[in-house]
């Protein structure tokens, strides 16, 4: 295997992951060499001047309709070429070449083929409900992100009421059942190398039993023990802005899930009679928004 720009960090772990990946499954052991010779793979973006060369001897140009995340492949009995426009759509040629392999060992081939793809979706994303059942290991995370990177989906989205562990709020995210602080900056790490995002789902409204059994936090629902927190409680609104704080801070993506439904004790309990006196409709636009903009 050959990469266009050996400096490309981003295409040294692609063609790694694909290099593993085939002598796992296919017992086919693939060198990195330096220049491209017959029979060899070369990777890269479509601009890089040796790839582009490649393109031309084997009568291929890419579409001007190629995005961000699209790629080239083009494999004949010479060489094969896997081109993306960006880091990411080399990465995900090379998903797709992986799905080409066939045979093992030295009846390992690709097939003759010429594929142009790119993805009509900007975000293709994963939601995990974290807080029900086991809490899952960070290996075990990584073993889903490295299968969504493998059918070329970029998001990962993680629903959580009580399985955060907030240093702000060690009560509510119990040891050993909740993502630390660590284990969510080597997880969002690992994700930036399969082009995936990390994006936290903090439940900030309804779904938050586990938090409000408890002693500390009991007088911020809504109805006693129950789901919802009280937006008459001002603590409540301390309680999610150091969430949002914590979360913002070890999430550097661009999205923020602010999770705010099944508040259906709301204007039941603490908050019955300010709801009465405003109306349903505005009281509970306005404490919506309120609790969005903590």
């Amino acid at each position: 295997m050959v990469l266009g720009d050996a400096k490309e960090a981003d295409d040294q772990f692609a063609a790694q992951d694909f290099i593993d990946d085939v002598k796992a499954t296919a017992g086919v052991s693939i060198p990195v060499s330096r220049k491209p010779s017959r029979g060899e793979i070369l990777i890269g973006r479509i601009d890089l001047p040796p790839v582009a060369q490649a393109l031309k001897r084997m009568a291929t140009e890419a579409p001007a309709a190629l995005n961000q995340e699209g790629y080239v492949i083009v494999a004949n009995s010479d060489q094969v070429v896997v081109a993306g426009k960006t880091p990411a759509g080399t990465f995900y040629g090379l998903q797709t070449l992986k799905q080409l392999v066939r045979g093992d060992g030295a009846e390992g081939f690709i097939p003759a083929v010429k594929i142009t793809d790119w993805p009509t979706m900007r975000w293709r994303g994963v939601s995990d409900d974290i807080s029900r059942g086991p809490v899952p290991t960070v290996d075990y995370i990584k073993r889903q992100i490295r299968t969504e990177a493998y059918f070329k989906m970029n998001m990962h989205s993680f629903y959580m009421e009580h399985t955060f562990s907030s240093e702000l709020h060690p009560l509510i995210g119990p040891e050993g059942g909740s993502l630390t602080p660590a284990e969510i900056k080597e997880l969002v790490a690992y994700a930036r190398n399969y082009h995936v995002e990390l994006v936290p789902e903090q439940q900030t409204f309804g779904h938050l039993h586990k938090a409000l059994r408890l002693e500390k936090y009991a007088d911020l629902a809504e109805t006693p023990y129950g789901d919802v927190l009280s937006p008459q409680q001002q603590a409540s609104y301390k309680l999610i802005e150091d969430w949002y704080k914590e979360l913002n801070e070890l999430f550097p993506g661009q999205f923020f899930h602010i999770g705010e439904d099944e508040t259906f004790e709301l204007g039941e309990g603490q908050s019955r009679s300010e709801a009465q006196t405003k109306g349903w409709a505005r009281f509970t636009s306005n404490i919506l928004t309120e609790f969005a903009i903590c």
